[in-house]
């Protein structure tokens, strides 16, 4: 992308019966990370999604859709589209120490887990919305876990990880 490297973090259905592709678009600096998102019809044409900046924070953790919603997890901030094709910055409380792992989506809403950042011991928290719009996060912190993968069902969420703690 204009010299630039891609860096896929996430894909998924947009709800609609197209595809939507989220990541990190990387310069030359360690710190040059732009979001980037593609939508496509068809999985054969790509278009470059619109993402309104969020204050330099980049699309990392994920993508999950339900019908006319569809959901990123960044740094810090949660990303929102209806279509794929435009991106919106949404307000994720408490959010900014923690890297989103995963994004996922169910009957209830939308569900991103994300790991603390900084931090000598590995600990992730989650958070929730029906919307995808207004986030709530989770009294339950879970220490001593990593995500690496999530699933939705009808009236629940599964989480898969690494338990990293010492015993």
């Amino acid at each position: 992308i204009d010299g630039r490297r891609f860096v896929a973090q996430g894909l998924s259905d947009d709800g609609q019966g197209g595809l939507v592709l989220v990541g990190n678009s990387v310069g030359s600096g360690a710190t040059d990370v732009v979001a980037t998102a593609w939508h496509s019809q068809d999985g054969r044409g790509w278009s470059r999604a619109t993402v309104n900046a969020a204050n330099g924070q980049e699309m990392i953790g994920g993508v999950a859709a339900l019908p006319g919603k569809i959901v990123a997890g960044g740094n810090g901030v949660g990303w929102f589209s209806t279509d794929g094709s435009i991106w919106k910055p949404v307000a994720m409380p408490a959010a900014q120490a923690f890297i989103p792992r995963e994004v996922g989506s169910w009957s209830g809403g939308f569900v991103i887990v994300s790991l603390a950042s900084g931090t000598p011991t590995t600990r992730s928290a989650v958070w929730y919305s029906r919307t995808g719009l207004d986030w709530t996060q989770s009294s339950t912190i879970l220490d001593g876990f990593d995500a690496r993968a999530i699933a939705g069902g009808p009236n629940r969420v599964m989480v898969v990880g690494s338990d990293t703690s010492a015993t």
